[in-house]
This record gives structure tokens, sequence and C-alpha cells, in this order.
């Protein structure tokens, strides 16, 4: 009788198994499916998200171009107010294409965005060769108008007649004189005033090379800190201290923004900086032979190579760019893509004329220790993507091989 019932719970326990074996490969399945479906869900809705940036971005690139049109077809009828107003729509809308394409770079595929790139070089070189053919060429106006001078003819009739009318014509001539000199005062003030909107326009517009700026420059190599000689652009918001000090080495800097560069390198060749603001690069190379310490954010660049140390860098909606870094913790990018890391002395190493003249003390100085393996040594590469939460690897950005 044991022997029976031995077998029989056996016989359960083995029917048991095989339907919880069974039900577990239900549910598993069931889970996959739910992951397949979310997912086709989450692709679909990305997709549709893409097709609408891609048909804005059409759309201003098609307003830009009948705007272009619209000026090269009306030469005879355009003023130049209304000239500035279309140009400044078309740098709007330029704008815009390229801060959609930065923020939506994480959805687009590579060949939409390298395409979409392409249209903003091209569009960017029409409106250029645009205002050079249609926009007239300020000059400046400094003649004065001519004074009328007045002939006063008189009849000698009596003394007391020439008196009277010897006043009377003195008193005319010193009138029209103070009305002429009001007139040559009031031409003189619209000049003044000419000069100095001139001035103002010209100052908005011009590159910027100062202690505190770096900005606007195309096709350019640029060594930073600049000697007093060397500065370019609006010096009032400079600390008189830093205008007082042009030794490369012994600069007491705070913070420094860069902007608006194309095609430019820039060396980094102070003591130290406490913050470093970089913005709109396009093709440029931004190298630190000097520690920042404190924060490095990096905002809107594209086709770009960063070589810095600093104790934090935070990346956002950069494409295509390589930084060769050390860091004191884990670096942060967000809307971004096709970004390559590889640390600061990795890239160094493969530069014999650089590795030459690499000086750890000036790191050290600031607690940065480049050569020796630390906590540090490998921080570079414990990149936190915020527009990434699975376990799997970021597809947004990769290690230099």
């Amino acid at each position: 009788m044991n022997n029976n019932n031995n077998e029989e719970n056996s016989k359960l326990d083995i029917v048991k198994k095989q339907f919880q074996e069974k039900e577990k490969q239900r549910l598993q399945s069931k889970l996959e499916k739910r992951e397949i479906s979310n997912k086709e869900q989450i692709d679909q809705s990305s997709s549709n998200i893409a097709s609408e940036t891609l048909l804005l971005i059409n759309n201003l690139s098609d307003d830009i171009e009948n705007r272009l049109n619209e000026i090269s077809n009306n030469t005879n009828e355009n003023k130049v107010e209304h000239l500035k107003e279309i140009y400044n729509q078309m740098e709007e809308s330029l704008s815009e294409i390229n801060s959609v394409t930065t923020m939506s770079s994480h959805i687009l595929t590579s060949y939409d965005v390298k395409s979409i790139l392409e249209n903003i070089d091209n569009l960017r070189k029409q409106i250029d060769k645009s205002k050079e053919n249609y926009m007239p060429k300020q000059k400046l106006s400094l003649t004065r108008k001519k004074t009328k001078t007045t002939t006063i003819s008189t009849k000698t009739t009596s003394s007391k007649e020439d008196t009277n009318e010897t006043f009377n014509n003195t008193n005319t001539n010193n009138n029209n004189n103070n009305n002429n000199n009001n007139n040559n005062n009031n031409n003189n003030n619209n000049n003044n005033n000419n000069n100095n909107n001139n001035n103002n326009n010209k100052n908005s517009t011009e590159p910027i090379f100062n202690l505190i700026n770096i900005k606007g420059f195309k096709n350019k190599e640029l060594f930073y800190p600049p000697k007093k000689d060397d500065e370019i652009g609006n010096q009032d918001n400079i600390n008189n201290n830093n205008n007082n000090n042009n030794n490369n080495n012994n600069n007491s800097i705070n913070d420094l923004f860069i902007s608006d560069l194309t095609d430019c390198t820039v060396i980094l060749d102070m003591k130290v900086l406490t913050a470093l603001k970089i913005n709109n690069l396009v093709n440029c190379t931004i190298r630190a032979n000097s520690p920042i310490d404190g924060s490095i954010f990096i905002d809107n660049c594209i086709n770009s190579r960063f070589s810095l140390v600093s104790r934090q860098i935070r990346i956002h909606y950069c494409i295509d760019c390589q930084f060769n870094i050390f860091v004191k913790s884990n670096p942060i990018i967000e809307g971004s893509k096709q970004i390559k890391f590889s640390s600061y002395l990795q890239n160094l190493q493969h530069q014999e004329k650089l590795l030459s003249s690499f000086d750890n003390k000036r790191f050290k100085e600031y607690s940065f220790d480049l050569e020796s393996n630390n906590i540090d040594s490998d921080k570079w590469k414990l990149v936190n993507d915020f527009d990434w939460i699975q376990q799997k690897q970021s597809p947004n950005w990769s290690l230099v091989e």
C-alpha cells in the first residue's frame, strides 16, 4: 500500500511540475507579446513624431526659399526696411530649423540629420549671397548744408533812415545767422546720431574676442587668453583687473563663454577657469591645456572636437561630436546623437607634439592627476544618457576605439 501511495504522489508531483512549467511558459509568452506590442507602439509613435519634424523643417526651408525668390523677383520695389525685415525672418526660420534638428536628433535617422545639415549650410550661403546682391552698402554722410547768404540793398535817403535801416538789416542778418547755426547744429546732431547707430550696428554684428567672450568667428585659429592688442569687440563688461593682466600663465579668470563659431580652432592656455560655456559651434576644435575647476556646459554643437579637463561636463543637443575628457563625475548627455568619448591622455598619445608639451603639474595644482591611476581615471567612460533608461548600451554614444 505504501508503495502504491508513493507512486501516486510521485505522479502527482510530476503532473504539477509539468502544469507549472506550462503555465510559466504561457506567462512568459504573454509578456514577450506585450513587450513586442509596446515596442511597436513606441516605434510607431517615434515614426510619427519624426515625420512631423521633417514636415516642419521642410516647410521652414520652403518659406526661406520663397522669401529669397520674392527678393530677387522684386528688386526695384524692395525698400531697405522691408529687406531687413525679410532677412530677419529668414534668419529666425534658419535658427528654428537648427534648433528643431538638434532637439529631435535622437528620433531622426543619420541620413535625415545629414541631409538637414547640408540643407542648412546651403540656405545659409544663399541668404549671405542675397544680402551681398540686394542690401545697399551703408555710407556715412558727413557733409553740412551750405548756409544761404542774404544780400540787402538800402537806399540812402536821410541819415535817420540809414541808421534805422542799418539797425534793421543788422538784426535780420543776425537772425538769419542764428537760424543757419541752429540748422548746422541740427545737422551735426543728426550726423552724430547716424554715426552712433552705425557703430551700434557694427558692434552687434562684429566678432568678439576678449577675456570673457569668444563669439562670431569663421575659419580662425584663436589662442586664449588674448593679449590686449588682440582683443576685439565690446570691452564694457570686462573686469578692470583682467584688462590690465596680459600674462597667459598668471591670469585670474572666472567664466568664459564661447559661441557662434564655424570652422575654428580655439586653444585655451590660461592658468584656470572656474566655468566654461559653449554654444552653437560647427566644425570646430576646442582644446584646453589647463583645467576648468568647475563645470562645462556644451549646447547645440555639430561635428566638433573637444579636449577638456573639468569637474563636471554636461552635453545637450549635440550631433557628431567627440569629447576627449578627464572628469571627476560621470559625463551627462541629453538630446544628443553620434557622440564619441575618449580620455584626455588617450587622445594626446596619438599626437606626439601635444604629448611632449603636456604638463601634468598645471592640472595637479587643482587636484586633477591625469597620469596616475586613481578613482577618477575612468569617469570619462561612465556616461549618463538622460534619453536612455534601459540597461543595455545607449545608441546615442560610444567609446573611441
